[in-house]
Formats: structure tokens, C-alpha cells, sequence
């Protein structure tokens, strides 16, 4: 298999893992389950009740990586491009897509791991991170942080328990 193809097929494993994860938050266990155990046959059926699914893959940011039911824009990567970098991109990508008149996405985060990994990580503006704990503050802080992507998903299901998500 050429390298190419190789890259894209991990980064296709590594976004349906994401969507795994994401629907453990946004959908009932019941469909998380038949999902989980369904054949090839009916997976897709379940899938299509889902609230979480990969985006459509293409140029031009019509879509996130993950479209979920909250106020999150995804960016997903594995290897070694800067998270910066890919932060900015779903930051960007994001407000293309609301000037477009698209669905307004109010939040970015990068969720990545590295080459060699096992390891996933959350990127996003701490002004997002502070909004989503529920921490107001005067100043608008442009600072980007990063966590543990699974603590990120605790912070999800806060979010969604507010009704912010």
C-alpha cells in the first residue's frame, strides 16, 4: 500500500475512533451498544440513528471531521503537523463555514495524536475551555491549551448537562 492511502486509512481509523467516543456522550447506550454489536450488514442502519457521525471529507470546510451535536468544531490528525497549526485551521475553517451561511459552530478544538502514539490530545482557546466549565470572565483570553482528550470528554458531558451542547 502505498504511503499515501496508508496515511489516509489510519486517519480514517483514527476519526471513527473519535466518533466512537463522541457517541458515548451525545447517544443513548442502547444505540451505542447495537451499534457496537451490529454485523457489517446492519451497522450501517444503526449508525444513520446516530447523532454523531464522520464529516463529509473534501476542501473548502463544509464540514467539520466530526459533526456532533454541540458548539464544537473538530479537527482531527495523527502525526506530526503542529497543533497550532491545526488548531488555527479549525478555528478558520469554522468561520468560513458560518460566513457561508452554514450551521455556526462557536467552538474549535484540534484533537490529536502523535505519530507513534497512544496518547490523544484536545486543543482549543482557553476562552472556549473557561465558557465550557462554566467560568465566566471579563477578559478574552486567546490563549490556546491542551488537554487530555478523554478529560475533554468529561467536559463534553458537563456541557451537554447544562444544555450548552
Amino acid at each position: 500500500m502505498a504511503a499515501g492511502r496508508r496515511s489516509k486509512a489510519k486517519g480514517r481509523v483514527f476519526e471513527r475512533q473519535i466518533a466512537r467516543e463522541l457517541r458515548a456522550v451525545y447517544d443513548t447506550p442502547e444505540l451505542c451498544a447495537r451499534i457496537a454489536a451490529a454485523t457489517n450488514a446492519d451497522r450501517k442502519k444503526h449508525m444513520s440513528e446516530s447523532s454523531v457521525r464522520r464529516g463529509e471529507q473534501g476542501r473548502n470546510a463544509h464540514e467539520p471531521d466530526i459533526v456532533a451535536p454541540c458548539p464544537w468544531w473538530f479537527e482531527l490528525h495523527t502525526g506530526t503537523q503542529s497543533l497550532g497549526k491545526k488548531l488555527e485551521q479549525a478555528r478558520d475553517d469554522a468561520e468560513l463555514h458560518h460566513r457561508r451561511g452554514g450551521r455556526r459552530w462557536t467552538k474549535a478544538v484540534a484533537v490529536h495524536r502523535a505519530k507513534g502514539s497512544q496518547n490523544i490530545t484536545a486543543s482549543m482557546m482557553l476562552s472556549d475551555l473557561l465558557k465550557t466549565i462554566g467560568v465566566t470572565s471579563r477578559l478574552d483570553i486567546e490563549m490556546p491549551v491542551t488537554v487530555d482528550f478523554y478529560d475533554f470528554l468529561e467536559l463534553l458531558r458537563l456541557e451537554k448537562e447544562r444544555g450548552q451542547g
